[in-house]
């Protein structure tokens, strides 16, 4: 047993014997016929006596365990004062460190965010350059093919009115065309023949 609980346990068997030395009557006092009823002065020094007594006796045996006790109950507040005082000051450390975190975040946010924007923008004019350029592209293509669908068409239609032109010229030549004709070509041919060797 500690020496706090030893000095404890003394002190509180102490005070009750006191207490009940104190309300024990006063030896042979109250055998006396009409004791109660009147006021004894030796019954009266006696209870004032044993009071004092019990005072002396519970300040003696309790005050160093009351003291002791006092004095490590202080001691423990204060340490506990003093660790909470420091736990509180490393929580607002703490809590300012969160917040320059947090101001940080809101930086690096709104930094993400103008980048996020400066990035659309320059995909939305990529994709504008890349729309105008294809653009051009699909229009020149276009162009192209108009042209080149107009020279085959142009050189079709010309080849159908050759034909037809050669149709037609065949067909009034078979008409026209006579022996007296046929004797004259081949004339012709021939005299072209001799000129040449």
């Amino acid at each position: 047993m500690s020496n706090f609980k030893k000095k404890f346990l003394i002190s509180l068997f102490c005070m009750v014997l006191l207490i009940v030395l104190v309300n024990f009557p006063v030896w042979g006092m109250d055998k006396k016929e009409g004791a109660e009823h009147g006021f004894n002065f030796w019954k009266e020094v006696w209870r004032w006596v044993n009071f004092i007594i019990l005072i002396a006796v519970i300040y003696k045996f309790l005050s160093t365990p009351v003291k002791e006790f006092l004095v490590t109950r202080v001691e423990n507040i204060k340490m506990m004062l003093s660790s909470s005082s420091d736990a509180l000051k490393k929580a607002e450390n703490k809590l300012k460190e969160a917040e320059k975190i947090f101001e940080g975040l809101k930086e690096e946010i709104e930094g993400l965010r103008k980048k996020s924007k400066e990035t659309m923008e320059l995909e939305k004019e990529r994709i504008g350059k890349e729309t105008e350029e294809m653009n051009k592209k699909i229009n020149e293509q276009a162009k192209n093919n108009i042209e080149q669908l107009y020279r085959k068409s142009k050189k079709y239609i010309s080849n159908e009115l050759i034909r037809e032109a050669i149709k037609i010229s065949e067909e009034l030549l078979r008409k026209e065309f006579t022996k007296d004709h046929q004797k004259v070509l081949v004339e012709k041919y021939i005299n072209s023949l001799e000129e040449l060797n």
